[in-house]
């Protein structure tokens, strides 16, 4: 005959993290489709903004693909623009994940701005800077819309690129354009398509 013992019975369980949940709001970010609503180019010499074409063979592994124009010694470094224009206005404090694929025919950087419409200045930076290099680079990249980025009466809708920053006629390349938010965030996101 034996005599047993128990004491402090408990369970324990370990919570899975949470994975959140990521929405790509542009359309046609591939390039593969027709639409070319969340991309335009400001030229120099040429103008704009205007409507990005989407072109055959110029994206990465030939694909379609963006491709942009500067040239020679341009006056400032906004000569030359790539936009990405999101279909949503992006309140301050909206967390977002960035990606692209990119090149140029000359090796030189890139800076960013955050407009609302393309051409429509908010502020002096929006996600980062970067070097274009003559092979297809992915660049990728997160952060939170500031307060100086976004405000209530110009929000942020447009990351825009500013190209002439080697001072050289350089082709530029895009394709395979993300831009993520939040699942839960996007679904209470101001629509503001391009007109």
């Amino acid at each position: 005959a034996s005599d047993y013992y128990f004491d402090n019975f408990g369970v324990w369980y370990q919570k899975p993290a949470v994975v959140d949940d990521w929405t790509d709001i542009v359309v046609n970010g591939d390039m593969e489709g027709t639409s070319a609503e969340c991309f335009y180019l400001t030229e120099q010499g040429v103008g704009g903004p205007y409507l990005a074409p989407i072109l055959e063979g110029v994206g990465k592994d030939g694909s379609k693909g963006i491709k942009v124009e500067s040239y020679n010694n341009p006056a400032y470094s906004w000569d030359t623009q790539f936009f990405i224009r999101l279909p949503y206005k992006l309140p301050a404090g909206t967390k977002y994940k960035v990606s692209f694929d990119y090149k140029a025919s000359n090796a030189g950087g890139f800076e960013t701005q955050t407009h609302s419409e393309p051409g429509t200045y908010i502020h002096f930076s929006c996600i980062g800077s970067g070097n274009f290099s003559t092979e297809w680079k992915s660049y990728d990249g997160e952060g939170t819309i500031s307060t100086d980025q976004s405000k209530e009466d110009k929000m942020m809708q447009t990351i825009a690129f500013n190209l002439g920053l080697n001072g050289k006629a350089t082709k530029f390349y895009f394709d395979n354009v993300k831009f993520e938010v939040l699942a839960d965030v996007a679904a209470t996101l101001t629509p503001n398509p391009a007109s």
